[in-house]
């Protein structure tokens, strides 16, 4: 039991300190501090020092998203196997609301499997399955729109927040938006020459901290607007108006006029063709008499 738990930690705070350095936006080097060592505590078999730091870190305010799930990680395995059966439960539960994608390891034992799979249980009977979307409409010459749409069966997430930029640099503008249905944002046309948004959408729970989000500050989402949709590369304004000849009434004067001669000399022309192609009738009349008695006179 030991040697399995020490493996999967050790590679939990493996991979998870690769990917610190990536979402470690605007965090409290304290509070990055504090996780590493409740995760080297965990590696070390400390469990009571690595669950005394856990929850120190889960009660922070302004966590990442990524901070929150690996507090919550090693949170949930200490309370197992420390016997803490209804916290590791809870806290099982809150990480496959943060992390729905949690598959534990099956080679735990009983101690620590028993409350994840009640957890897991529990998750899935919920009407809807935890997680945020965020849908994006923009246009060349129009306001565009950010739209947050969030699934929360826990009801942990209190506030959202959407931010966005146009162009690959510079500072977002942040808009807050409640939690619940409609939760959206209007986005301005774009400045002129540029064509790409950079967004982010969040939603924090009761400490300010990530429980849901799309994208953030140092990795958001992109999408781009065509265009050409504002009449040119630049955007300067709506196409040019090109009027066809055939709108104009003076076209349909000029060519009932030349249509309607050209059709009077090709019917002359088709006539005195006729006229003169004709052949000579197949049979000729020539004079002559009859006489009285029946046979010609010569």
């Amino acid at each position: 039991m030991r040697s399995h738990i020490r493996t999967l930690a050790c590679s939990a705070v493996l991979v998870l300190a690769a990917l610190a350095p990536a979402v470690a936006y605007g965090a409290d080097p304290r509070v990055q501090q504090d996780l590493e060592q409740a995760e080297q505590a965990l590696v070390n078999l400390d469990y009571d020092n690595a669950n005394k730091v856990a929850t120190r870190v889960v009660t922070q305010r302004g966590l990442s998203h990524e901070q929150l799930v690996r507090a919550y990680r090693v949170l949930a395995l200490t309370d197992a196997v420390l016997d803490k059966e209804q916290q590791a439960r809870e806290a099982f539960q809150i990480l496959l609301t943060y992390d729905p994608s949690y598959a534990g390891d099956p080679n735990l034992g009983p101690k620590v499997q028993a409350p994840f799979m009640e957890a897991r249980g529990f998750m899935r009977a919920q009407a809807v399955q935890p997680g945020a979307e965020a849908s994006v409409v923009v246009r060349a010459t129009e306001p565009g729109t950010i739209r947050l749409i969030v699934r929360d069966p826990l009801h942990v997430g209190k506030r959202g927040v959407i931010g966005y930029r146009w162009g690959g640099d510079g500072p977002f503008q942040t808009v807050p938006v409640p939690v619940g249905e409609g939760a959206s944002t209007e986005v301005p046309p774009p400045p002129a020459g540029t064509s790409r948004l950079d967004y982010y959408a969040q939603v924090l729970d009761d400490h300010d901290s990530v429980a849901f989000e799309v994208g953030n500050p140092s990795a958001p989402k992109s999408t781009t607007v065509d265009l050409s949709q504002a009449g040119g590369p630049l955007g300067g304004g709506p196409p040019e108006e090109h009027r066809s000849i055939v709108a104009s009434p003076w076209f349909w004067v000029v060519t009932v006029a030349v249509v309607g001669g050209g059709i009077t000399a090709v019917a002359l022309a088709t006539k005195k063709t006729t006229t003169e192609a004709l052949p000579p009738t197949a049979s000729t009349l020539s004079p002559s008499l009859v006489c009285a008695n029946g046979p010609t006179c010569r």
